[in-house]
């Protein structure tokens, strides 16, 4: 059982996510905000991250920075729409370890899961 911090300021994204996680067994943790995220990757030290490129309250790699303080080997999964493929390489290059494409199979995270937890 993998624990997942999914962080996106949709919360239909996050909803569908974590009933998603649970149905597989999962331990899920949402959160709404970078603030949110930093407080629940802190206390929960989760094993994944899936987050959102962009939050409305924070940078993109700066948040993924913070987190790597956080936990420095945390996987970071990024998601974002197909029209943002610059950005998502840009992602990559500073410190996210892969993406998903908005929107995206759930089987999808499945996989992630699998590659990055175990």
């Amino acid at each position: 059982m993998a624990k997942v911090l999914v962080i996106d300021d949709s919360p239909m994204v996050r909803a569908v996510l974590l009933d998603y996680l649970d149905r597989l067994g999962h331990q899920s943790l949402a959160a709404a905000s970078a603030t949110e995220a930093l407080s629940i990757c802190t206390a929960s030290q989760p094993d994944l991250v899936i987050k959102d490129l962009y939050m409305a309250d924070t940078d993109p790699t700066e948040l993924m920075q913070d987190l790597r303080r956080c936990r420095a080997n945390l996987p970071i999964v990024v998601c974002s729409t197909s029209g943002q493929k610059h950005e998502i390489f840009v992602a990559i290059q500073n410190g996210a370890n892969d993406f998903l494409l908005k929107p995206f199979a759930l089987q999808d995270v499945a996989t992630l899961i699998e590659r990055y937890v175990g």
